[in-house]
């Protein structure tokens, strides 16, 4: 019986051991979770989790309706590893951090999402080496990153949200694919596989077709295409925004024209080159890359851009009776022919400043307008260029305090070249030559006749440009609206110099009708303090942000904006009124101020 009875003992013990139960609400693991053939469950709870997670030599990871956080201190500090012909299973649950991160499969590991989403950091889904087998469905995804470490890859995706990115090994099929994330320069990598796409849409996603690859598009929108060397493509039904072929020890002569095409092929596989079969498809633009050790001839084309880059004088280009809008050559050491040729845009020559580069047009060509581009030392010759620059407006905190922003800019001499309010704005204009080419103009931003921003503009500022309206408030706003103050304690003492309007917290009456509303005073000396407290960033006690130290923050809070002015005592609460006095605008994010030195002074915090 004795014998039994330990037998029975041992057995418990060795069950618990491999048999794992789903883990238990707000658990939290600190160091490597290793799964080493077992099966571990996470289901109906929240997981915590500082360090990695290896799954290996047949073991099972479950994550059912389930919140899964990596708790790391940067980028890729910490994530999941599945390999050793192991499983990872993904149920209608949260896998998210606070900064970057992977989760990786391995050898002939096998990976089920269905239903995947994130609250901060979206995972980045890596097939790092090995034959991994993936599906993933109705899920959401930061990207799809694949090694060349690998063997090959089975990867099906539907009716999820990601970017396409890096290489790509073995078949791939995508289906229903909807807008990515945009997450760099997206890329299918093809190299002799197939990639299907169906009834999808990569928007803003490059598409690198090379070598043997097979790559069919149908029902489907791809923004980009870039083929090199050897793919054979085929679209039905479908839209390609860009195509971008990489022209490399080539000779060839074809038309390139953007539209619809019913039923047209482009052969050029004789020439080592690509292979492109078009059904009821459209392209709506070119972009050509002349790559070294090439000869092309371009008849009745239409490109939106070609860049000459071969830098070799073997290299020959001959474009004849056709439009481009813009033409880019760099370092290139070939020669260049136009016969009947209408430049639309502009033309961008570069050199580097070492070399006798010596770039010569000849041939019939029109420039329209007149916006020749010559940079890095070489001349101008009376050209000039002219550049639209979009811009994209974002509202912040403080957007509905001002009426009537406006915009306006001013050339480097200080004249203004451009004014419109933004709520008609269109993409302004601007005219660099010989004289300015190397200066900035200034976009400024008026919110009321007040300046906000200045954002400078360059010959090579990056487009569209972001502007950020009502990011800050100015304190000529603040002054002017009321303050409620705490009845009994010395805040209105300090503050009566510098706000005219001023009520009691405890008759607070037509101060809080105001769009923006000044709070003076922390949760023990104001009652609307104390009130609405848990809608400021910072949280003032009389502990935090400490002795002498107080925090100037924003809010909105019912439609209107309300500006807190407190302290941990009335030596912070006086720091902030003191700082504000001075402060040109209050910033979306909280101020913090400290009066221990006798004086008040802006402190880091946070």
């Amino acid at each position: 019986m004795k014998n039994s009875t330990a037998l029975v003992f041992i057995l418990l013990i060795f069950f618990s051991l491999f048999l794992v139960s789903p883990v238990r609400a707000g658990s939290l693991h600190i160091g490597t979770l290793t799964i080493d053939g077992t099966e571990y469950k996470i289901e109906d709870s929240t997981f915590l989790q500082e360090g990695n997670i290896i799954v290996q030599n047949g073991g099972k990871l479950i994550i059912k309706n389930a919140t899964l956080e990596l708790l790391q201190d940067y980028h890729a500090h910490y994530g999941i590893i599945i390999k050793d012909n192991s499983q990872l299973i993904v149920e209608n649950s949260i896998i998210t951090s606070d900064y970057q991160f992977y989760i990786s499969f391995h050898s002939n590991s096998k990976g089920s999402f269905v239903g995947l989403s994130f609250t901060k950091k979206a995972p980045i889904i890596s097939l790092s080496s090995g034959r991994p087998v993936l599906e993933i469905v109705d899920s959401s995804f930061d990207a799809l990153e694949v090694t060349s470490y690998l063997s090959g890859a089975q990867v099906t995706i539907k009716n999820s949200e990601f970017a396409l990115y890096s290489w790509l090994s073995g078949e791939v099929n995508v289906t229903n694919l909807y807008e990515g994330f945009k997450f760099g320069s997206a890329s299918i990598v093809s190299e002799k596989y197939t990639v299907n796409i169906h009834n999808s849409t990569i928007s803003g996603a490059w598409m690198w077709t090379q070598k043997d690859a097979e790559v069919i598009i149908k029902d489907s929108y791809v923004g980009t295409i870039e083929i090199r060397e050897f793919p054979r493509i085929y679209l039905m039904n479908s839209t390609v925004g860009t195509f971008t072929p990489r022209l490399r020890d080539i000779e060839v002569s074809v038309s390139l024209k953007p539209g619809f095409y019913e039923n047209y092929t482009i052969d050029l596989t004789r020439e080592g080159a690509w292979f492109l079969r078009l059904e009821n498809s459209r392209i709506l633009e070119w972009d050509v890359n002349i790559l070294s050790n090439t000869k092309v001839t371009l008849q009745g084309s239409k490109l939106a851009h070609i860049a000459l880059t071969a830098q070799d004088k073997n290299s020959t280009v001959f474009i004849k009776d056709s439009e481009i809008s813009w033409l880019e050559i760099k370092d290139f050491t070939g020669s260049i022919t136009f016969d009947h040729v209408t430049i639309t845009g502009w033309v961008s020559i570069y050199k580097e400043t070492e070399t006798t580069q010596e770039v010569r047009i000849d041939g019939n060509v029109t420039i329209f307008p007149n916006t020749l581009n010559f940079m890095f030392g070489l001349k101008w010759n009376d050209s000039i260029v002219k550049r639209r620059y979009p811009i994209i407006l974002k509202e912040g905190m403080f957007h509905n305090a001002y009426k009537n922003y406006s915009i306006e800019i001013k050339d480097p001499e200080g004249n203004s070249v451009y004014s419109s309010p933004i709520a008609n704005m269109g993409p302004p204009t601007l005219i660099f030559n010989s004289s300015n080419y190397d200066k900035s103009f200034s976009l400024i931003l008026y919110g009321e006749n007040s300046e906000l921003t200045v954002t400078p503009i360059s010959l090579l500022t990056s487009t569209p440009i972001s502007l950020k309206v009502g990011d800050k408030l100015d304190v000529s706003k603040i002054r002017a609206s009321p303050v409620i103050y705490g009845e009994g304690r010395v805040d209105k003492e300090y503050a009566w110099t510098f706000w005219r309007r001023m009520c009691s917290d405890k008759v607070p009456g037509h101060c809080t009708e105001s769009e923006i509303v000044v709070l003076i005073g922390g949760p023990v000396a104001n009652k609307l303090t104390k009130e609405y407290m848990d809608s400021f960033p910072v949280e003032v006690t009389n502990e935090y942000p400490g002795k002498g130290k107080g925090v100037i923050e924003a809010a909105v809070i019912d439609g209107k904006i309300y500006i807190l002015v407190a302290g941990s005592d009335r030596w912070g609460t006086k720091a902030g009124v003191e700082i504000l006095k001075n402060l040109d605008y209050i910033p979306e994010k909280p101020i913090f101020v400290d009066w221990n030195d006798g004086n008040p002074r802006i402190i880091p915090g946070g």
